[in-house]
């Protein structure tokens, strides 16, 4: 039969295991506020437990890549080792004849491995070992590359580039306010010395830094929007989407209502992508096989929707627009023009106004009417106008002169 502690400590390493961090440490508090166990070095080694815990949560973030940090988890993993070892030889348990003190022998020495092991592991992993202060060049090259992933929908490699992006910015906002505290220790012996956060260039550069993440996640946010909704409720999305900065999917709702458009609609050309139309709407495994094909009307998949739950296929109108989008791809890449196309509906001698527009290359804007509507070309084009500037990133780099 296996004994209480073993029990406990069975669960708290299943928990680790399936990375429930969360469950693991309400476990071992409980343990160590109510002391269920008749072992009197139990308390001793819950809060052992508890620092392996945090260890492991750590290194599992792979923050440790930065080196100022790997240094931090190393020296846990070397303390933690040496503390079990400790506890081990004060119980000396290793000579013990209680077989409930020689299973926690055991498994106190797993942990000596595991640590010695983690310590290792860090070594494996390349490290950036350049200056702190180029930290905001860094942070620019992987923002410029999550642009590139987004603008080929490509899924997991944009999560990526934005979360890398994201530790480097840390280190941006870090060494501002050090380059700000410096500037207040100058202000002591000269008030004119000190210049505010805001008038320092590295303060200007990391706030358009921070303006530029959040526009590519209002991007991300906008392009992936199908696939996030996957896990959500239409009304979760749109809360999500709410809280980015440009909330693209909320004007696009707020635009139907207002122009009393039949639907708008998203389409991306996977035509002459390559390799990367493997990952499609949404993370696929490379290996998986799957491919957005790159010819026919697959080439041009429908990555969202308003109202979300319509099906664009099974429209009349979606053979004219495919028509249009694959014999004048060119032409809509490269301008920034509202195009109109009409549709005839079926069985009525009414027609679709569409208007179609290319808001960055492969990305097209489908806005439909049930009627024509000329007093409204006006209200579309200064919205799709606007998107079309947002999703550029026109505004944003053209403020970039001014920091």
């Amino acid at each position: 039969n296996q004994t209480y502690e073993f029990k406990v400590l069975t669960a708290a390493f299943e928990a680790i295991g399936q990375l429930d961090f969360e469950f693991a440490d309400r476990l071992v508090e409980k343990e160590k506020e109510f002391k269920q166990s008749n072992i009197s070095f139990w308390p001793q080694l819950m809060t052992l437990l508890a620092n392996f815990i945090n260890a492991e949560r750590n290194y599992l973030s792979l923050n440790f890549l930065r080196h100022s940090v790997r240094k931090e988890m190393q020296i846990s993993y070397i303390i933690l080792g040496k503390d079990v070892k400790n506890l081990i030889h004060t119980q000396n348990m290793n000579a013990t004849t209680n077989d409930t003190v020689a299973q926690l022998a055991d498994v106190c020495n797993n942990l000596i491995c595991c640590a010695d092991i983690r310590d290792s592991m860090t070594e494996l992993y390349p490290i950036d070992d350049e200056e702190p202060q180029f930290a905001e060049v860094k942070a620019m090259s992987h923002l410029l590359s999550a642009q590139i992933e987004i603008s080929e929908w490509a899924f997991f490699p944009s999560i990526v580039q934005l979360q890398h992006a994201a530790i480097m910015l840390s280190d941006v906002k870090a060494l501002t306010t050090l380059t700000v505290n410096e500037n207040k220790k100058k202000s002591r012996f000269s008030f004119f010395q000190f210049k505010p956060s805001n008038d320092s260039k590295l303060a200007r550069l990391y706030q358009w830094l921070i303006d530029y993440f959040h526009l590519l996640l209002s991007k991300f946010t906008f392009y992936f929007y199908a696939s996030l909704g996957k896990f959500s409720e239409i009304n979760d999305m749109r809360t999500l989407s709410a809280e980015t900065t440009c909330d693209f999917a909320g004007r696009c709702i707020h635009f139907l209502r207002k122009s009393d458009a039949e639907c708008l609609f998203l389409v991306f050309n996977s035509v002459k992508l390559g390799m990367k139309s493997q990952f499609g709407n949404g993370y696929s495994h490379p290996n998986s096989g799957f491919r957005v094909p790159e010819d026919g009307i697959p080439s041009f998949p429908i990555i969202l929707s308003f109202p979300e739950n319509l099906d664009v296929t099974k429209c009349s109108f979606w053979s004219d627009v495919f028509s249009m989008l694959s014999k004048y791809t060119d032409k809509l890449t490269n301008s920034d023009t509202v195009f109109p196309l009409k549709s005839n509906m079926s069985a009525t001698d009414e027609y679709y106004q569409i208007f179609i527009s290319c808001i960055e290359p492969r990305y097209y804007m489908v806005v439909v009417f049930e009627q024509r509507r000329l007093e409204k070309v006006s209200m579309i084009s200064n919205f799709i106008s606007d998107i079309i500037s947002q999703g550029k990133c026109n505004r944003q780099f053209h403020a970039l002169k001014c920091v």
